[in-house]
C-alpha cells in the first residue's frame, strides 16, 4: 500500500460514501448496493479498489463476503496528514516576523540615526580611514561619511539575509542557528561601532580607533569559534573550500579544529585590542585563516592517497 494509492481510492466520491457506510459496521456487497443507484458490477470494481489500496478488508463468514474498514491504515494515513500539518505550521512560524527580527533591522537603522544626530557638527571632510600608527589617512566627504557608509553596511545585511535564505542548503543553516545569528548581529553591530568611530572623530574626538574597532571583531572569533564545531555544510558560511564542500567528513573536522583557532585567536586579538596592539592583527587573522585551510588540504590528500 502506498499514499498514492491511498489517495486515488480517496479521489472518488463513490468510494469515499462506501467507507461512511462501512464506519457502521461490516456489511456485504449486495447491502451496499442497497445504497446506491448503480449495478452490483460497479460496485464490486470500487470495493476491489478500495481493498487494494488497503483502506477496505473482506473476510468470509459462511457463504457471505464481508467488507470492514481497514483502522491500521486509517491511522496511518492520518498520521501522516498530521506530520504535514505540524511541518506546515513549523513553517509557518518561520515565516513570522519575531521580536527579535524587528530588533535586528531596527539596530540596522542606529548608524543613520547617529548621523543625523551630529550631521551638523561635521566638517566636509570627514576621517573614514586610519593607518596601523591609529591616524588618519583617508577621508570623505560629509554625505558620504554620515549616508553613504551606513547605506553601503545596511546593504550588507540585507544581502547577508538574502543568501541565508537563498542558499541551497539552507536547511543546514538553519540547523546551526547559533553561528548564524551571530554573524547577522555582528554586520549590524559592526556598522553601528564604525559610524559611532566615524562621526566621534569627525566631531574630533580622541579615540583609538584600532581599539574600539577591533574588541567587537575579537569578540566575534570568539563567538564564532565556540559554535564553529557545530555548522553543518552549506555554501554560506562556514570555511568554504573545494575540498570541504565536497565531502562532509572533511567539512565537519575542518570546523572542528576551526573552532579551536577561530577561539584561541579571538582571544589573542582581544588582549591586543586592550593593549592598543591592533598592528598585529592582520598576523593573527592571517593564521586564523590558514591554519584550518592547510589542515583541510591535508585531510583531502590523504584521502586521495588512500584511493
Amino acid at each position: 500500500m502506498s499514499f498514492g494509492d491511498t489517495f486515488k481510492a480517496l479521489s472518488d466520491p463513490t468510494r469515499r460514501e462506501i467507507l461512511n457506510l462501512l464506519k457502521q459496521g461490516s456489511m456485504t456487497a449486495g447491502q451496499i448496493v442497497e445504497h446506491f443507484d448503480t449495478t452490483g458490477a460497479t460496485i464490486s470494481h470500487h470495493l476491489n479498489i478500495l481493498r487494494q489500496a488497503g483502506l477496505i478488508e473482506d473476510r468470509k463468514s459462511g457463504k457471505y463476503i464481508y467488507y470492514e474498514l481497514n483502522t491500521t491504515v486509517f491511522q496511518e494515513v492520518l498520521s501522516w496528514m498530521h506530520s504535514l500539518m505540524e511541518e506546515d505550521k513549523k513553517h509557518e512560524n518561520n515565516r513570522k516576523i519575531s521580536k527579535w527580527d524587528i530588533m535586528y533591522w531596527l539596530t540596522a537603522l542606529v548608524p543613520f540615526i547617529i548621523s543625523v544626530c551630529f550631521y551638523n557638527r561635521l566638517p566636509d571632510l570627514v576621517p573614514t580611514h586610519w593607518g596601523t600608527d591609529n591616524v588618519a589617512d583617508g577621508y570623505s566627504s560629509r554625505n558620504m561619511a554620515a549616508f553613504g557608509i551606513p547605506a553601503f553596511m545596511f546593504l550588507m545585511a540585507v544581502m547577508v539575509n538574502v543568501i541565508y535564505r537563498i542558499d541551497p542548503k539552507r536547511e543546514n543553516i538553519s540547523r546551526s542557528r547559533e553561528l548564524k545569528q551571530i554573524t547577522r548581529w555582528f554586520v549590524v553591530l559592526l556598522a553601528v561601532m564604525v559610524q559611532f568611530v566615524i562621526v566621534l572623530s569627525g566631531i574630533g574626538v580622541d579615540i583609538n580607533v584600532g581599539s574600539m574597532v577591533s574588541i567587537p571583531i575579537a569578540l566575534m572569533f570568539v563567538a564564532a569559534g565556540n559554535y564553529l564545531p557545530k555548522c553543518r555544510q552549506n555554501y554560506t558560511m562556514g570555511i568554504k573550500l573545494p575540498w570541504t564542500l565536497a565531502d562532509e567528513d572533511n567539512w565537519n573536522r575542518t570546523h572542528r579544529m576551526a573552532g579551536y583557532v577561530w577561539t584561541a585567536g579571538g582571544i589573542l586579538m582581544l588582549i591586543m585590542g586592550f593593549f592598543h596592539l591592533a598592528s598585529l592583527f592582520f598576523l593573527v587573522f592571517m593564521a586564523m585563516v590558514l591554519i584550518p585551510s592547510v589542515y583541510s588540504y591535508l585531510i583531502y590528500r590523504k584521502k586521495l592517497k588512500g584511493i
